[in-house]
């Protein structure tokens, strides 16, 4: 792998250990920072960061709940069970954390942390006090706070300092939070406190730096703001980074192709998931002494930049083609939507798989509610059974099926489809055409054998018979003793002979040649109507020696067609050849033109000399003649070459046979 490659590989983790390495010096510096801005400041300070601090609202609070809870029970049973005893059964976890860590001690102090708190209660119901100081007057000495809760358990505050407590926003949030049902659906919460005045005194001189260290809220919020707002803005910085990277080049590497290549579902779920389970931990974790916040980062941040990477990709194509390509959902969507549009309820089948589809939705839905696990169980029963019935009787259906195939398949063609098939009986119709279609097939073999039979004999005999008279006549000349006279008849004979064996052969040649293919058409535009007087005129001897008399006829003047001209002029002297062989001596003969619109249609009818019998499609068929005494002197293959150059060229030869009437037809398309 090249240099080059190599850095372009590793451009991505360079961005990303290059990030960590930035945070984790930006943390250094600002807990370096906030450590000496906590050292340089003074006790005062300290204490009214403190005291103004959400936190100190929510804990004075809780401790009104913790005072009066040890009030009315007994220190040593400060548990779970009897705080939602005295508070209702819905009691939140986290008010049960929060007040078992302000539980008053057996010995009447606070934990350690808040033992500089005193505090005085007052039951407006008696007016009976529990206090760890005894009564506090406002106007005392340090910071006081008189907190009254009323017989509707509204809460309101006295302060005789200058410190700003609001603590009825708190108390809100806290009962909002926490206070509220989070274990039944009784929707209960605790009992508010009522009827209680609570006072609070903090010295002035009092040492709050304990709570440096316990309430992290107080001073390592403010490193951990920081800390948050630089993960935030690397994660900037690493998607405009990511934005420049060369998409292009980093697909020319499997490992980030195979990535852009997730689909989107995967890559969100993987995304937000990763997000959910370690941005917390990263957010509250500095990076110079966790080196699993660094981790975490790390992989937050690559799958990040590869988001990126696929938000660049995704900008490249148009949305919808990209969502489609990309999306399981959408690619689902398309898979049922596809057989959905196949799905027509207009057939009975489906229409019935629909239904059954339907009801079993709506009583697997409505069962349970109604007859219970029981109920749902007892259907599941008898919808096994139901389905094993269906089963055996598809499965007997196809065996049905099956033998009718059989019997196609051993040649059984005369035998009927009266079988029932069941959920297979649409395809009886296609079995029926299946039989129809083998037994064509297999008479059209066995024809065909039977013709190449008679193929080999007929050629046999087309040529032999002029072999035969060759060899017959060259014998007898080789007697010395003819006469000039009889010598020159034996020549003339074996002349015609040869010359009709000459063209036989070069005929079965041609037709040979066009019937396999192996022929190369040369297409022009031709008049169709002078090609046809030109063979007329050439061949009017022939006609004029057994006595016919041609009637031509045409619509048009002219039709032009694009054909090859030599193969199209021999169609016609093939048929005017064989007009003149087979027409009744002294008949008419009429060749007929129409040119219509997309077609021009040609059609030659004679009063044939012999009776006919057989098949007019027969006849176009190769060494096939009328004449089945072969008593003419045709080859039986003018037909079978007429027929095959008019295919070629894209026209049809349609013989046809009406007692003695002859009638050939050739349409070609313009």
């Amino acid at each position: 792998m090249k240099k080059k490659s190599i850095i372009v590989f590793l451009l991505p983790f360079i961005l990303i250990v290059a990030s960590c390495i930035g945070i984790m010096q930006y943390d250094s510096l600002n807990s370096a920072r906030n450590y000496s801005y906590t050292q340089q400041n003074n006790t005062t300070q300290i204490r009214n960061e403190y005291l103004q601090s959400y936190t100190f609202e929510l804990d004075l609070i809780r401790f009104c709940y913790a005072i009066d809870y040890n009030n009315r029970y007994d220190l040593n049973v400060s548990n779970e069970k009897n705080l939602r005893q005295l508070y209702g059964s819905n009691l939140s976890t986290y008010l049960i954390n929060q007040m078992d860590n302000f539980i008053i001690s057996a010995n009447d102090n606070l934990q350690y942390e808040y033992s500089f708190l005193k505090y005085h209660m007052l039951d407006l119901t008696d007016s009976s006090t529990y206090s760890n100081f005894g009564e506090i007057p406002m106007n005392a000495s340090g910071y006081v706070y008189k907190i009254t809760f009323d017989e509707e358990g509204a809460i309101s505050i006295e302060t005789a300092s200058d410190i700003n407590v609001p603590i009825k926003t708190a108390y809100a949030n806290l009962i909002r939070s926490n206070f509220q049902s989070n274990y039944s659906s009784s929707q209960e919460t605790i009992e508010l406190l009522k009827n209680r005045v609570f006072t609070f005194q903090v010295e002035k001189s009092a040492d709050l730096s304990s709570l440096v260290s316990y309430n992290s809220n107080v001073y390592v919020y403010k490193d951990y703001s920081y800390h948050m707002n630089a993960v935030l803005f690397s994660f900037v910085v690493l998607a405009i980074l990511g934005l420049c990277l060369p998409l292009k080049k980093l697909r020319q590497f499997s490992f980030y192709q195979n990535i852009i290549d997730i689909p989107l579902e995967i890559l969100v779920i993987v995304s937000l998931g990763f997000l959910t389970f370690s941005g917390r931990y990263i957010a509250s974790n500095f990076f110079y002494n966790n080196p699993l916040s660094v981790m975490l980062y790390a992989i937050l941040a690559f799958i990040f930049l590869m988001d990126v990477l696929v938000f660049k990709y995704f900008l490249q194509y148009p949305p919808l083609q990209y969502i489609k390509e990309r999306s399981l959902t959408a690619q689902v969507a398309s898979f049922v939507f596809d057989n959905m549009k196949q799905f027509d309820l207009a057939e009975k089948y489906n229409l019935t798989l629909f239904k059954v589809v339907v009801v079993n939705a709506f009583v697997i839905i409505i069962l349970p509610m109604w007859m219970g696990v029981i109920g749902l169980i007892i259907y599941c029963v008898l919808l096994f059974i139901i389905m094993i019935n269906v089963a055996n009787r598809v499965k007997n259906d196809y065996q049905s099926l099956l033998e009718v195939t059989s019997s196609i398949a051993s040649g059984k063609f005369d035998k009927t489809t009266n079988t029932d098939l069941g959920v297979f009986n649409s395809y009886k119709d296609s079995m029926d055409t299946i039989r129809d279609d083998f037994k064509n097939a297999v008479d059209n073999e066995i024809r065909s054998e039977k013709m190449k039979t008679e193929l080999i004999t007929s050629v046999s005999h087309d040529l032999k018979t002029p072999l035969t008279s060759i060899v017959t006549y060259a014998d007898l000349l080789k007697d010395n003793h003819l006469d000039d006279e009889k010598k020159k008849e034996y020549i003339a004979v074996i002349d015609r002979n040869a010359l009709r064996l000459k063209n036989l052969i070069n005929d079965l040649f041609e037709v040979s040649k066009a019937s396999s293919g192996n022929i190369t058409l040369n297409l022009m535009k031709i008049d169709i109507i002078s090609l046809i007087k030109q063979a007329i005129l050439e061949y009017d001897h022939l006609f004029e020696k057994q006595g016919l008399k041609l009637k031509f006829t045409s619509n048009q003047e002219k039709s032009i067609l694009k054909l090859d001209s030599q193969k199209t002029y021999r169609i016609f002297t093939n048929l005017l050849v064989n007009i003149s062989k087979y027409a009744m001596e002294n008949t008419r003969v009429y060749i007929d033109v129409k040119d219509t619109q997309d077609k021009v249609e040609i059609t030659l009818k004679n009063i044939s000399k012999h009776e006919i019998r057989i098949e007019a499609n027969e006849l176009l068929e190769r060494f096939v003649q009328g004449d089945s005494s072969r008593h003419s002197e045709g080859s039986g293959l003018g037909l079978a070459i007429t027929k095959t150059f008019t295919e070629l060229q894209g026209g049809t030869c349609q013989v046809s046979v009406d007692g003695d009437l002859f009638k050939v037809t050739l349409i070609f398309d313009k």
